[in-house]
Parts: structure tokens; C-alpha cells; sequence
């Protein structure tokens, strides 16, 4: 995928993503928050809960999601904003010791 599909977010906690099973992963407070990768034909979010893709069941209609994926394509990126709602949620998740 292109530059474009990479994650970006002002919440990121970490700089530089860690390897968790060879995909790569941000982590927070040592604890997964999100996965991605990078596939032929498109790009993969893979959300660490799943409550984190139920409470962002709107923003993800039409997208082409599966248990614990949402993918997307360099020609149609994931909203910033819905990046860091996922962000978000997973970092409360982590705080409030769920998850």
C-alpha cells in the first residue's frame, strides 16, 4: 500500500509501531492497541476489541469490514477521524482495565 494507507493520528502514544505476531502494533501502556498491515490489494485496521468496531458501527457502513478487520484501500483511506475514535475507545478500554 501507499504512504497513504499508513495510520496516522495525533493520539498515537508511541512513535514507532512494535511487532506483536509480525504485524505490526501500537501499543499503549504496553498493552495492544491497534493493528495494521499492509496486503497487495489493500490495507487492514485490525481493531483490538471487538466492542471497539460496535461503537463505531456508523462511520464503518460501506466499508469492508470482517471479525475484528476494517479494510481499506490507498485510493480510499480511513477517515482521520475515525482512526482516532478507535484510538480512543481502545485507550479507555486500557485505562479502565477492559479489554
Amino acid at each position: 500500500c501507499s504512504r497513504s494507507c499508513a495510520v496516522r493520528s495525533g493520539e498515537r502514544p508511541q512513535r514507532r509501531p512494535k511487532r506483536s505476531a509480525t504485524i505490526p502494533t501500537f501499543k499503549y501502556r504496553g498493552r495492544a492497541l491497534l493493528y495494521f498491515a499492509a496486503h497487495k490489494d489493500h490495507c487492514s485496521l485490525y481493531p483490538y476489541t471487538d466492542a471497539m468496531m460496535k461503537k463505531c458501527g456508523n462511520e464503518l457502513a460501506g466499508r469492508t469490514t470482517g471479525k475484528g478487520t476494517i479494510r481499506f484501500t490507498a485510493t480510499d483511506p480511513l477517515p482521520a477521524a475515525l482512526v482516532t475514535k478507535l484510538v480512543k475507545i481502545r485507550m479507555t478500554e486500557i485505562d479502565e482495565g477492559d479489554g
